[in-house]
């Protein structure tokens, strides 16, 4: 895929590289950015292009993901996990309904220091910008190929087979079933007994650094009610 396009400029007030999730050091100061790239020139493939992965592949391949970079606790450190994938992560100020993006370019790039980053907007609540790290974190596991160039970002109320597939894996790192399980196991142990979903929802969004929205659906798709 091309670089996206410069036709539309955003500016870009500061970004920073993060170390910690989240508010952690910066490994690098802040800077002002005086032009960025369009938003809205590409998105993957629009969800039209590429093989259509079932929900069991997604799984494998997350519960794989997990098991090579050794996910065995919670929150899940998903900046530390970008690093030893090779790719940096910033926060920047984008157009409010840009949540982020990511870019894979063969060449370095100045700005980055980086061929591979994700960008994140500081505009969105902290867990919002963790999921997004992990969304398009999920894009370059699931879509990028052999592709040397790739380029896919995520827009708020965005819906497409593409982005939601890479929801689906990003949900699955986050909130791995065998420690979702876990926590709610010793949960119940403390109470004495079964509890309400919504006081699991909260439990879980809590321990594993996600919105309760996003809990949610992840205890829907483990069928925990």
């Amino acid at each position: 895929m091309q670089h996206p396009t410069c036709d539309s400029m955003y500016t870009f007030i500061q970004f920073e590289e993060i170390s910690v999730w989240p508010g952690g050091q910066n490994v690098w100061p802040r800077h002002e950015v005086q032009n960025g790239h369009n938003m809205n020139s590409m998105n993957c493939d629009g969800g039209k292009g590429g093989s259509i992965l079932l929900k069991e592949e997604i799984e494998r391949r997350a519960n794989e993901f997990c098991s090579e970079y050794e996910v065995n606790a919670h929150p899940v450190d998903i900046i530390d996990i970008c690093n030893r994938a090779g790719i940096k992560v910033f926060e920047e100020y984008l157009p409010e309904e840009v949540s982020g993006y990511i870019l894979i370019q063969e060449d370095d790039f100045e700005r980055y220091g980086a061929n591979q980053v994700i960008v994140v907007n500081l505009l969105d609540s902290p867990k919002r910008r963790r999921f997004t790290v992990s969304h398009e974190l999920a894009h370059f596991v699931l879509h990028k190929g052999e592709n040397s160039r790739f380029y896919a970002h995520r827009d708020a109320g965005q819906s497409n087979r593409i982005e939601n597939e890479a929801n689906m894996f990003a949900s699955n790192i986050l909130m791995p079933e065998r420690l979702v399980r876990m926590e709610l196991n010793g949960l119940r142990k403390s109470v004495g007994g079964e509890l309400p979903l919504m006081v699991k929802i909260s439990h879980i969004a809590k321990a594993f650094a996600v919105s309760e929205s996003a809990a949610e659906v992840r205890l829907s798709a483990l069928g925990i009610r």
